[in-house]
């Protein structure tokens, strides 16, 4: 077929301009559909251990609990009992000794042992005093029994 004289109304069942041999320096009207070879951000370096989701792990911080397997996922609006701690001396945190060898604290600003706290609440406390919520970990290793 011979091609027209004029422009048609109707869009033609091939692309009417012939690609380029060389990569052109001029920015395209749209995204390019096709995935690039290598991921353009860049990964942590390790995962984050803030609950995103709604829930987070809960264990109990004595070898004597019984009540309640350990550990388990909760919801961060329930309320448990919480205890920070820190890997370095802070003023009136109680060094738990042995092989945990870190720093363990359960009072909020008042002084009230936080027995009945919801997570935002015991993590910002615990970030209040330069330290962390323990971890599920060291809380079934008995590691913050000592607060």
């Amino acid at each position: 077929a011979l091609p027209s004289l004029s422009p048609t109304v109707a869009s033609s069942a091939e692309p009417s301009v012939a690609a380029t041999p060389e990569p052109t320096t001029t920015l395209s009207e749209a995204p390019s559909v096709v995935a690039s070879a290598a991921p353009s951000v860049a990964v942590t370096p390790s995962p984050t251990v803030e609950a995103t989701a709604g829930v987070a792990a809960v264990a109990c911080a004595s070898v004597q609990c019984t009540e309640v397997p350990n550990p388990q996922i909760v919801p961060t609006g329930e309320t448990y009992g919480a205890r920070c701690c820190s890997d370095n001396a802070l003023p009136d945190f109680v060094y738990t000794g042995g092989s945990c060898d870190l720093w363990s604290y359960a009072r909020d600003a008042d002084g009230a042992c936080m027995t009945d706290v919801k997570y935002h609440e015991a993590k910002s406390t615990c970030e209040a005093y330069g330290a962390r919520l323990c971890t599920v970990e060291e809380n079934v290793n008995n590691c913050s029994k000592a607060s």
